[in-house]
């Protein structure tokens, strides 16, 4: 039974999701964005899907959904960083109906935030 079951999320989440590595022309944007309105030096597409996408971060998502790794960065207040960031995904319209994953990565500490159709959700 566990095998079965095993089968049939693999065949569903083969169906449904469209996943790559390669970036989209939405993801290129969100990524330039980003880097055009933080203090991080490095701003790394990590993935980029759109389908139904089952994550520990958001069990249920439908969509699209991105992530991304800054490092880097010249300040360690990722909060007004991530302000800033979800301030220009906004004014462009990039993080509507959007799940977007922001990995802040220095030397000593790993933070992560989410911004879920444009809301700031501090993980």
């Amino acid at each position: 039974m566990k095998n079965r079951n095993k089968l049939c999320l693999l065949a569903l989440s083969t169906i449904f999701l469209f996943s790559c590595r390669e970036t989209s022309d939405k993801s290129k944007k969100i990524a330039e964005v980003i880097k055009n309105s933080c203090n991080c030096e490095i701003v790394t597409s990590v993935i980029s899907s759109y389908g139904i996408t089952i994550s520990r971060e958001n069990p249920s998502n439908v969509g699209e959904r991105y992530e991304l790794k800054l490092s880097n960065c010249d300040s360690t207040n990722y909060e007004a960083e991530v302000n800033a960031i979800q301030t220009a995904l906004k004014t462009t319209k990039l993080c509507n109906d959007v799940f977007i994953l922001l990995e802040f990565k220095d030397d000593t500490v790993t933070k992560d935030f989410v911004i879920d159709n444009c809301a700031v959700l501090v993980k």
